[in-house]
């Protein structure tokens, strides 16, 4: 993977470089009485991660979902237990590109189909579970002129809701060797970030809300 691309996502991480974020990764580890070995072993887990999501994130995927969202009229961000942090990160991202957006509470989004349009986009994150089973039920119940584009973002392949939604994003399983092991939700973060990369790109080009 290029540098440029790899100094981009740590910066988005909130560090100036990739060597700030070395030495957080550093001493991090250290904290916890690591050896050099996991040090490395952790900061080659973060890249070939970021690589592997990378891969899934290409871009005529993220240039079609970026479209739609331009397009949409609101956009809904659903996910429950380290799925909520993706979907609240998404909510925060997407302000800056001026698109509305609604984060839906776990256990509030039946609630929220009376309030839907076909040009609106729900976007969920799931693990392998099937937790908006009756919720995507309901969705397809729908009229088309109420019925809003879905967009499933899950780690690993043949998630049990993916045949229900219009788009499903299939990142891959973290591979994680130390306290990395813990951010499950690793994946599906490391995709808005490219995501919303592409759609401040395409905004940019569109000339539009920036």
């Amino acid at each position: 993977m290029p540098q440029a691309s790899i100094t981009r996502f740590v910066q988005k991480l909130g560090y100036d470089n990739y060597a700030d974020f070395r030495m957080d990764l550093a001493m991090s580890e250290r904290r916890d009485a690591k050896t050099i070995d996991n040090i490395k072993d952790s900061e080659k887990s973060v890249i070939d991660n970021v690589s592997a999501v990378r891969q899934v994130a290409s871009k005529p995927l993220m240039d079609e979902i970026s479209e739609k969202l331009i397009n949409a009229h609101h956009v809904y961000l659903m996910g429950t237990g380290n799925s909520h942090l993706a979907a609240y990160q998404m909510m925060v991202k997407l302000t800056i590109t001026r698109i509305q957006s609604t984060l839906v509470e776990p256990g509030f989004e039946i609630q929220r189909l009376h309030t839907f349009k076909n040009d609106d986009v729900v976007i969920m994150y799931s693990a392998m579970n099937p937790t908006h089973k009756a919720f995507m039920e309901a969705v397809n119940e729908l009229p088309k002129k109420s019925r809003p584009y879905t967009i499933l973002v899950t780690s690993g392949k043949n998630h049990p809701l993916k045949k229900m939604v219009d788009n499903c994003v299939e990142l891959p399983t973290i591979i994680t060797p130390n306290t990395i092991s813990q951010a499950n939700e690793f994946p599906p973060m490391a995709f808005n970030l490219f995501l919303i990369e592409n759609l401040v790109e395409n905004i940019r080009n569109k000339k539009m809300f920036l």
